[in-house]
């Protein structure tokens, strides 16, 4: 899902990661919650301590945009071949 947006369009949103990072966990929330305990974790979408979205933003004066990835279907036998990587955020070291 790729949002783009002019700033005039969202003027109470700081043009920064973090303000856009809250104002699309709102703008999700109202779909998700529904499903369970949906957080914004750092830099990612969870439910509870479980990554479902990854995010990536592109900000210059007038725009915005904001794009993430969801995991809507998994096989779990091959999620264990995956590698954690050296750098985590602190909510997956739990």
């Amino acid at each position: 899902v790729s949002l783009i947006c002019e700033a005039d369009r969202t003027p109470d949103v700081p043009l920064f990661p973090r303000p856009l990072m809250r104002w699309s966990k709102e703008f999700y929330d109202p779909i998700f919650s529904t499903c369970g305990d949906f957080k914004l974790s750092e830099t990612d979408y969870t439910f509870g301590d479980l990554k479902f979205g990854g995010n990536a933003q592109y900000i210059s004066k007038r725009r915005w945009l904001h794009h993430t990835s969801f995991l809507w279907d998994y096989d779990p036998e091959r999620m264990k071949c995956l590698l954690h990587p050296p750098k985590e955020p602190e909510y997956r070291k739990k």
